[in-house]
């Protein structure tokens, strides 16, 4: 089959939510298919430089540049999404790189903004999935909850302002989709509280996958130094406040039961927020990296990935890849959507309070039987099930299904 793969940024290497999913399907569909890849790049963005191992699986790779239509929309949008939105573009013609492309039989957007350049380029004839990562509209209410709470009137106002025209957005591009993609069952569920009922039957369940490129060799004793992890993008103030609380409340107590422990901290944004970077130059038991290219090496050093969504949706993929890679996971119940096996296993620990999250950490901080036999359950039974290659059968079932029309 023919797939017209279009996607918004470089699919190798893997490094966020959105890369992660895309470098999993491509790798899955090149398989059995023919990939012609469309890479969406914006007017004042070079052309990117194309890695081998994105060359190898693709039959034909081309850019389309793209440019914003006026001033005062390029402005709303800053306003209201805070980041590019995928309307009102004006699209180049398509320039091929490497190959020669093929009338496709599906498409494949991911994410789910580049809806809108096969909307324009295709015939609606054209069976469409489209990749919707873990429902970020929700992140942005959840943001905007939380600061109305907080008494941020003008910040809660303004994302939830985002939500509603971020929610609109969205709906009408998944209107072209025969299919959309969503990580885990309780996304579908939630999905079901944001679309009516002609879009979010469109739903099927494809959650994010391990790639093979992050491993470690068996766990063994003795265990790594006491160090923790904790991952996110600042930017999101969800995430930047749920740093805060765990600083606050965990990291003060585990220093104090642990004295040599330490405290990763990685992901862009973090000085932008006065207080944590203040936090970092008084205590300098916490490592601050904004960016890693490999985490294989942050991991191998890692006795404990901490989590905290603060989000009742998403499949995290920092947890999976930290399953799989033999590293016990804290965190709060939402870390684990789609992941139950886990916790059920023992190899994470769901924490409903600041003290529970405590002493789960000190205690895999400080007792190497308890690591290992985490560890290991987490390498050994839970890890294997989390490879992109355990998703192959669903990948083949969204694209069936997208052919024969969609609905559920």
């Amino acid at each position: 089959m023919k797939v017209k793969f279009v996607v918004d940024q470089l699919p190798y290497p893997p490094r966020n939510g959105i890369t992660i999913p895309i470098w999993g399907y491509l790798r899955l569909m090149a398989k059995n298919n023919s990939i012609d890849l469309v890479i969406l790049c914006d007017e004042e963005v070079d052309i990117p430089t194309l890695p081998e191992r994105l060359v190898e699986l693709c039959s034909s790779i081309s850019v389309v540049r793209r440019t914003r239509r006026s001033k005062f929309v390029i402005a709303l949008h800053e306003l209201l999404l805070h980041r590019a939105s995928f309307v009102n573009y004006k699209y180049g013609a398509e320039l091929t790189l490497i190959g020669v492309p093929s009338r496709p039989d599906v498409a494949l957007a991911s994410p789910i903004g580049c809806i809108d350049y096969i909307a324009r380029a295709e015939p609606a004839s054209l069976p469409v999935i489209s990749g919707i990562s873990d429902l970020y509209i929700s992140v942005i209410s959840d943001s905007a909850n939380a600061q109305l709470r907080a008494g941020r009137l003008l910040a809660g106002l303004l994302n939830r302002m985002r939500y509603t025209l971020l929610r609109y957005l969205e709906g009408k591009a998944l209107r072209r989709a025969s299919v959309f993609l969503v990580q885990t069952d309780r996304d579908r569920e939630w999905s079901k509280k944001l679309y009516p009922p002609d879009l979010w039957t469109k739903a099927f369940v494809l959650p994010n996958g391990v790639g093979p490129e992050l491993s470690l060799p068996k766990r063994t004793l003795p265990a790594p130094e006491p160090r923790i992890l904790f991952i996110t993008s600042h930017y999101i103030p969800l995430y930047a406040d749920a740093v805060r609380w765990i600083v606050k409340n965990v990291w003060k107590d585990v220093q104090r039961r642990v004295p040599d422990a330490r405290f990763t901290l990685i992901g862009r944004g973090l000085t932008d927020h006065s207080d944590l970077a203040r936090a970092l130059e008084v205590d300098p038991s916490l490592e601050y990296l904004p960016y890693v290219e490999d985490l294989s090496e942050i991991y191998s050093r890692t006795r404990v990935l901490v989590v905290k969504i603060n989000k009742s949706y998403g499949f995290i993929n920092k947890v999976a890849e930290a399953l799989a890679m033999g590293i016990p996971v804290v965190g709060d119940q939402s870390a684990f959507n789609g992941l139950e096996s886990a916790t059920s296993a023992g190899a994470a620990f769901a924490a409903g309070t600041a003290a529970e999250m405590t002493a789960r950490i000190v205690e895999l901080l400080s007792n190497d039987v308890a690591w290992i036999s985490a560890a290991r359950l987490a390498q050994n039974e839970i890890g294997p099930s989390l490879r992109w290659e355990e998703r192959e059968d669903l990948i083949r079932q969204a694209v069936a299904l997208s052919v024969k029309g969609g609905c559920l």
